[in-house]
């Protein structure tokens, strides 16, 4: 089919809109994110640092007992905060390295899909609320965008021959951000499955050597277990717990075609407009709200079921090795079927009930079966129609955005949090200059003073001055 010269240009305005409208969303958000009880951890790691210089070798506790290993958390939201000291410092180094992780994705995407595959790219991964949500606040999943970026572009850069530098970026892309929050560890199946398959060759000095910069980063950290056994986490493992229920499964299979789609999680639509146009007129909304959230699902989570079923259609010979001739759409396409299986298999043997957060690391391959199906469209004779659905979904994207920029507990201060803990303000039994440096308190002030109320792992108290857990 021959595209019309003017349905190029239109293509092209559509495309650099969406990127404008991505980038507008991305300042909104950050400038009103809000820090909640894993930001307090995480920024008195930076703070002990810039100010005491104080190098905390471990992460934030994790969900069976412990701390996260390593002491990257610590670098990656201090070092902002000398040049800042702002609490919102850190989430302007993540949406920096979201920025940088799209412009490596798009270059890839449209070098298999062309024109059209990177404006669909664009509307599914740049503009969508899952990307915007996990790359405006400080949170330990948010960097997860950026390391599953590096990591698709490095298995890309070696599909047919080895490099030394991709290989050591592939290791650093999964050895790293581990130390920051576990959904990192599922790049290790996706990239054992991808190379036993044929989709991309190690080199295996490059490997060695990222694996020696991963290992020389752990020693603090090994050096602290050493002095005190209680920062390991006392979970058995994967396999502790016995085989998984099926609903493992299926909420990864949920989560996977959701992150394709505008039905987002209860923590993002936790909508309250109460500071904007009153409490009454706030509650009036609210019973309109669920109802809403039913209707972008209804009218998006069929198309990515569709394009996903398209995506295994007539998929004969899925499983072979992959060819050196095959090719780039035939080569996506096979990473994008085993990284999906790959992730339910992870889903299967989790140790926790599968969580949004912990799958967002492949949002950029979630998406891409409706891209390579919408790409087939407007390649097709109803090129027409599939256009004003693309800028259909990206108006609806748009509305859901401008009510989660103004609405979302992470991005309003005070109002109902519909009982998710990890966006709930803790209720503080001491208070600590880092909360008025940063500017914490001048945002949206904590509760402090508290008996028996919380306080960040590492941080002294001003009554004690002594932390919970120091090494």
């Amino acid at each position: 089919m021959t595209t019309h010269p003017n349905s190029k240009t239109h293509s092209e305005r559509f495309f650099w809109l969406v990127v404008g409208l991505g980038a507008f969303f991305s300042v909104l958000m950050l400038t009103r994110s809000q820090v909640a009880g894993d930001q307090l951890n995480m920024l008195a790691r930076g703070w002990l640092l810039v100010t005491e210089g104080e190098w905390i070798p471990f992460g934030l506790p994790t969900s069976a007992g412990g701390k996260a290993p390593g002491g990257l958390t610590a670098l990656l939201v201090g070092l902002p905060l000398l040049a800042w000291q702002h609490h919102r410092a850190p989430a302007l180094l993540i949406l920096g390295l979201q920025i940088v992780a799209y412009v490596m994705l798009d270059r890839l995407v449209s070098r298999v899909t062309g024109r059209n595959g990177r404006l669909l790219f664009a509307i599914l991964y740049w503009l969508s609320p899952w990307r915007l949500y996990h790359s405006t606040f400080l949170w330990n999943p948010s960097y997860m965008l950026f390391f599953g970026a590096l990591h698709f572009w490095s298995v890309f850069r070696q599909r047919h021959r080895p490099g030394l530098w991709p290989s050591f970026l592939l290791v650093l892309a999964v050895g790293l951000p581990a130390q920051l929050h576990a959904s990192a560890l599922l790049l290790v199946p996706i990239s054992v499955v991808l190379w036993w398959r044929g989709y991309f060759k190690i080199h295996f000095k490059g490997a060695a050597l990222g694996a020696a910069v991963v290992a020389a980063s752990l020693v603090p950290w090994s050096l602290a277990v050493l002095r005190n056994p209680a920062l390991l986490p006392s979970g058995g493992g994967l396999l502790a717990s016995g085989i998984r229920p099926l609903s493992y499964v299926t909420r990864g299979f949920g989560y996977w075609l959701r992150l394709d789609s505008l039905a987002v999680s209860d923590s993002m639509y936790c909508l309250d407009f109460s500071a904007l146009v009153g409490p009454s007129a706030s509650r009036a909304m609210a019973p309109l709200l669920p109802a809403v959230w039913w209707i972008l699902g209804l009218l998006t989570v069929p198309v990515a079921i569709w394009a996903n079923v398209r995506l295994w259609r007539h998929a004969k010979g899925w499983w072979r090795t992959s060819s050196p001739e095959a090719s780039d759409r035939e080569w996506l396409t096979g990473v994008v079927r085993w990284s999906f299986l790959v992730t339910l298999l992870a889903c299967f043997f989790s140790p926790t009930t599968t969580m949004s957060w912990q799958i967002v690391v492949v949002l950029h391959l979630a998406v891409l079966p409706t891209v390579l199906a919408g790409e087939a469209l407007l390649e097709s004779p109803r090129r027409r129609l599939a256009l004003r659905g693309a800028a259909l979904y990206a108006g609806l994207t748009c509305a859901l955005l401008v009510a989660m920029s103004l609405g979302s507990p992470m991005y309003r201060c005070g109002g109902y949090r519909c009982e998710a803990r990890n966006v709930t303000h803790p209720i503080l039994r001491s208070h600590h200059p880092m909360l008025d440096e940063l500017g914490i308190q001048a945002t949206c002030s904590f509760e402090i003073d508290q008996p028996g109320g919380w306080w960040p792992d590492v941080l002294p108290e001003a009554a004690t001055d002594s932390p919970t857990i120091r090494e």
